[in-house]
């Protein structure tokens, strides 16, 4: 801890190390956004399922059900997949959640483009919604990866462009 004189008045300023950095800020709250965000998968994936051996719900295509369970699974993995290495300090971590995170992409994209083709031939009724979310969650946690202070603290290494595999 060190003190400056501003202005005629002492003001301590604290100075936290990088060792002191630990599991806290952004990262606790990646993993109460991915644990809420499973849990909602979890429940829409067992209500969507539930509904295939009973037919409770009422869809306009038969590939309605399946277009939705589609739309839902990569989060739900993506989820499970960071939650369950997350809290794993070595320092190859960041490089597979920013692996994971892309893998999470790919296949968004991918699944959104099919599930468009789907609908253009009018195999499904719903059109997919914009994917702004899916672009903006990818920009902001695979930069957080590589550039924070804390992941750098927390892991002993940033997450490096080519995941770190080579």
């Amino acid at each position: 801890m060190s003190s400056k004189n501003i202005d005629g008045t002492q003001e301590s300023e604290a100075v936290i190390g990088a060792k002191e950095l630990g599991y806290g800020g952004w990262l606790r709250f990646l993993k109460a956004y991915l644990t809420i965000s499973m849990v909602g998968y979890l429940i829409v994936i067992i209500f969507y399922a539930t509904h295939i051996v009973w037919e409770y719900l009422i869809f306009d295509k038969a590939l309605d059900i399946y277009a939705l369970m589609l739309g839902v699974l990569p989060g739900f993995f993506l989820s499970f997949a960071i939650l369950k290495i997350l809290k794993i300090q070595k320092e190859h971590i960041p490089n597979k959640i920013t692996l994971y995170i892309d893998i999470y992409f790919t296949l968004s994209v991918v699944i959104y483009f099919l599930l468009i083709y789907l609908f253009n031939e009018s195999y499904i009724s719903e059109k997919p919604g914009i994917m702004a979310f899916e672009f903006i969650f990818r920009f902001c946690w695979i930069r957080y990866f590589k550039k924070s202070k804390r992941v750098l603290s927390y892991y002993g290494k940033n997450a490096e462009k080519g995941y770190g595999l080579a």
